[in-house]
């Protein structure tokens, strides 16, 4: 009997180890299946890792609904291949975000570097523009005063030599045979001041006194010291006027008669007698010979006739017309000035004669530094046009007015000779200055382009120090991301490989307590058991919850492990999802029994009491299934609840619910 009851132990022993070892191959079976599929778990570990599924457990107390009672429209599972699509398309999209916020900032830096060079460009050129045309407006304004003063100390110096001669020599008789005592000497003076080359005097003789005054004029030079070849031409000492015939080398032919081709009527002989220049050449030039002087001779005459008062000296000075000196070449004009004898104030005896060489008139007007002031300056019949060079230098730029006509706005004018005379043939001087390119050149740097590129260069500086940063900080992310993804392999390979032995211990707990439920049953039913062999209920009892609190609790730390897991994919972005229907009641009755053996250990009185939910239960709504539910969950007799809460279900993730109870 002993010995039967022995074998049929033996044989129920080895059947349920055999069934241990058919499920645990099953389940380590199924495991490796969820292994080979997890895109985490690189192939060499996925030879050795064996992991066991969390899903498919139940409850203590309750029976794993069937799958015709899974309602299939809540049930949805996203598949590791999915995940992965998503989560590759999702990297995807961050990195063409952060492209696209790259090349943004990059243009962002380009337009600000542009925006910023242009403004620095324009507004410093702009400042320059502005300060060479302020100068020039200073410049010009400056110019036209000093050009203007100018002629107007030739004036005065013309008035200055005429009464010269009119108080030396004050009566009418004393001329044409006259003598200034340090006339050069004088008058060199007057010329100085007046920055004129000429200052002659010209006096009126009847051609029949010729010989006799060119006599006197030859003891006269020769008294003043002049050299002994003034006055001499080609023919030899004489009055001379321009040769037409070109008879002679230097061009000059003698005058005799005070004949003229141009139709002067006056006959007598307006002769250069007296010069600040000791061996000029215009001495001795009949100068009423030629039309662009004579003409000027007339109207002093015909100013002088008009006047009425015998005690008056008239203003009968002339300015002439633009014309060449004998002495010097260039444009020029000529002063005229009368004499009257200081004796007899209303006879015209002769004049004085300063020059107005233009390149005289415009000498210093304008600082050293200014460069490129055009003057443009004009009569009724002629126009010449000038540039004044850095240094004070004039140039002559041609006949006509010249100007750079894109200038036209910043043109400034002045009658030079705004001085009143009676001579109806006196012409009007007008001076126009105008700036030029050369002129705003000088104002011109390259500060603007400097500064622009200084601008520039600081933005791509910035943008090339950005790009380093980034540069490192990628470098430094990616070393950081290869960290912790080599942190996370190794925490998901130990997982794995603990979850796999804890696994096991958690199959092998169960059988043992399905193996100690079914031997108990069995043995109640009996009449006939073996004395000795049989357990008290009360051990049974014992060791079937001893069985239950470990098996949960190895469930508990497979659980923590999965959560580890969950973690990871939660980063990684690859967490499976699974919705069904749960019974929460049961669900909580199993997450307080795995807290038990603490408890006990702890001899701590823990109890799970249930209030019935009055809105849940209240009603009619779900009593259909109520049967099924039921059936399908057994409540603790020592449970303090109210039955009808076991039938409550939700439909949710079980695994999530429970880690949510057990950190609750």
């Amino acid at each position: 009997m002993i010995e039967q009851s022995s074998m049929s132990m033996n044989a129920k022993m080895n059947s349920g180890a055999t069934a241990a070892r058919s499920s645990m191959e099953k389940t380590t079976s199924a495991q490796q299946r969820h292994d080979e599929n997890d895109p985490d778990i690189s192939k060499p570990q996925k030879t050795l890792l064996r992991s066991h599924s969390n899903r498919g457990r139940y409850y203590p107390g309750t029976k794993k609904p069937s799958n015709n009672n899974k309602p299939s429209s809540n049930h949805s599972t996203v598949s590791h291949g999915s995940v992965r699509k998503v989560a590759k398309i999702s990297e995807k999209c961050q990195v063409s975000r952060t492209m696209m916020l790259r090349t943004l900032l990059i243009g962002c830096l380009l337009t600000a570097a542009a925006v910023c060079a242009c403004l620095a460009y324009i507004t410093l050129r702009n400042a320059e523009q502005e300060t060479a045309i302020q100068t020039y407006n200073s410049v010009s304004i400056s110019a036209l005063e000093n050009a203007r003063s100018i002629i107007h100390r030739k004036f005065q110096a013309s008035e200055i030599t005429a009464a010269l001669a009119s108080w030396t020599n004050p009566n009418e008789e004393d001329w044409p045979y006259i003598f200034i005592n340090g006339y050069m000497n004088i008058t060199g003076k007057i010329a100085a001041v007046a920055q004129s080359t000429t200052q002659a005097m010209m006096v009126f003789i009847d051609p029949s006194e010729r010989e006799a005054y060119e006599d006197h004029l030859q003891q006269v030079y020769q008294i003043e010291g002049r050299p002994n070849h003034t006055g001499v031409q080609d023919f030899g000492f004489g009055i001379w006027k321009p040769d037409t015939n070109n008879t002679y080398e230097d061009g000059r032919a003698p005058d005799i008669t005070g004949e003229n081709t141009w139709g002067g009527e006056d006959p007598r002989l307006t002769v250069l007698s007296l010069h600040n220049v000791p061996d000029s050449s215009s001495l001795l030039y009949n100068l009423y010979s030629e039309e662009d002087r004579g003409i000027h001779v007339d109207s002093m005459n015909a100013c002088a006739n008009e006047n009425t008062d015998p005690n008056v000296s008239p203003s009968c000075a002339v300015f002439t017309d633009m014309l060449e000196l004998k002495i010097r070449p260039g444009p020029a004009g000529l002063l005229f000035q009368p004499v009257f004898p200081a004796n007899d104030p209303s006879k015209f005896v002769g004049f004085a004669t300063t020059s107005l060489h233009w390149e005289e008139a415009l000498t210093n007007i304008v600082p050293d530094y200014v460069n490129g002031l055009t003057c443009v300056i004009s009569t009724a019949t002629a126009t010449f046009t000038y540039e004044l060079r850095r240094g004070g230098a004039v140039e002559l730029i041609g006949p006509g007015d010249l100007h750079d006509p894109r200038y036209n706005q910043y043109s400034k004018s002045v009658i030079l000779n705004d001085i009143e005379t009676g001579s109806s043939t006196s012409a009007v001087y007008v001076l126009t200055v105008y700036p030029s390119q050369a002129m705003f050149a000088t104002f011109s740097t390259n500060s603007p382009l400097a500064v622009a590129l200084a601008f520039t260069g600081v933005i791509f500086l910035c943008t090339l120090l950005f790009f380093l940063y980034d540069f490192l900080m990628r470098h430094e992310a990616e070393q950081r991301k290869l960290i912790l993804d080599m942190k996370r392999r190794f925490v998901r390979f130990i997982s794995h490989e603990i979850r796999t032995p804890l696994n096991t211990v958690c199959v092998g707990l169960e059988l043992l307590e399905r193996e100690l439920r079914k031997d108990t049953s069995k043995a109640k039913e009996q009449e006939d058991n073996i004395a000795g062999f049989s357990p008290t209920n009360d051990d049974v009892d014992f060791w079937h919850n001893v069985t239950v609190d470990v098996r949960e609790n190895a469930m508990i730390a497979v659980s923590i492990l999965n959560d580890m897991l969950n973690y990871d994919k939660l980063e990684t972005k690859s967490l499976e999802i699974e919705t069904e229907e749960v019974n929460v009641w049961g669900l909580i009755d199993q997450t307080v029994h795995q807290f038990q053996l603490q408890a006990i250990n702890r001899e701590v009185d823990m109890k799970l009491t249930f209030e019935k939910p009055k809105t849940l239960l209240g009603s009619s709504a779900g009593t259909a299934d109520s049967s099924d539910r039921s059936s399908n969950h057994q409540v603790d007799e020592n449970a303090d609840f109210d039955p009808e809460c076991s039938q409550l279900c939700v439909v949710g993730d079980d695994v999530r619910l429970s880690q949510v109870f057990r950190n609750v």
